[in-house]
């Protein structure tokens, strides 16, 4: 995931900016009919595209949400359910060759209720996974599954910290930025060899502290080689200048590479914007 990073100068004098940036089942009555089982997810990232993610192990709580960057919730509801019966969440991760397994934790005993019963399961997928809650017959068996609720997949994007950008001298502005790019294992090779594109927008004023551009350019930038920390984690860096002469500044970059989800599933499905000769600055996500 890469969102675009903001630094501000003032007129002249002031070259200070700020980064904005199985047992027995349950002894009661059977209902009448199977349970029918709702399914949503929701993290505390906004959908991009109605794609819901989570950020990869990143553990940051945002403010006004109980979900972090890395967690999605597993919500809905239980109709027809019988005393006893269990809802369990399962995980089928990326490629989705595996049988779905129960997530840890994650189950609610149901009561007898023709109404709606409402669960709520949390989860830190490290890659994409498809997800769904299963009715089963008691908390000792799991077998048969007596309802399945559809399923709902969540994509994991890369995490992306920087180093911040330094002050500007004059009157050309030199930045280089360290990225370190966290992913998961099995999506290394993959990630690690593909092309980066950079983008950048910057405003002038020679009477102040400009407002940001509302654009950002394909630019060239030199763009390290890739240096391997762990099996999950490897570094790059980006290298630019630009000249702000004594003006007032303001300038946003962003990074990308495009997205190949359907063969390590890692960040988002189908394209974006990376590699488009401008993007909007306040695009949530490039690829």
């Amino acid at each position: 995931m890469h969102v675009s990073k903001v630094w501000r100068g003032a007129a002249i004098a002031a070259a200070v900016g700020g980064l904005v940036a199985a047992g027995t089942s349950a002894a009661l009555a059977q209902p009448a009919q199977a349970p029918l089982v709702t399914i949503s997810a929701q993290s505390a990232n906004p959908p991009v595209t109605h794609d819901v993610f989570v950020v990869y192990r990143n553990t940051y709580l945002p403010k006004g949400t109980h979900l972090r960057e890395d967690q999605v919730r597993v919500s809905g509801s239980v109709s027809q359910s019988a005393a006893g019966q269990v809802a369990a969440l399962f995980a089928q991760p990326f490629p989705y060759k595996a049988k779905p397994a129960e997530v840890a934790g994650q189950s609610l005993t149901l009561p007898t209720s023709s109404t709606p019963v409402s669960y709520s399961f949390k989860a830190a997928p490290t890659i994409a996974t498809k997800y769904t809650v299963k009715v089963l017959p008691s908390s000792t068996t799991s077998s048969p599954v007596v309802g399945t609720s559809p399923t709902t997949t969540v994509y994991v994007v890369t995490n992306q910290p920087t180093t911040a950008p330094r002050n500007c001298s004059r009157p050309v502005c030199h930045q280089t930025l360290k990225v370190y790019t966290h992913l998961a294992k099995s999506a290394y090779n993959t990630e690690s060899k593909k092309k980066w594109y950079f983008y950048f927008g910057l405003r002038l004023s020679a009477t102040g502290e400009p407002s940001f551009p509302r654009w950002l350019y394909l630019q060239k930038a030199t763009i390290s080689k890739v240096k391997r920390i762990s099996s999950t984690e490897f570094e790059r860096s980006i290298t630019w200048s630009f000249r702000i002469g004594n003006d007032g500044y303001a300038f946003l970059f962003s990074f990308c590479s495009k997205d190949s989800e359907s063969k390590d599933g890692m960040n988002l499905p189908g394209s974006h914007s990376c590699g488009a000769k401008k993007v909007r600055s306040n695009i949530a996500y490039l690829g």
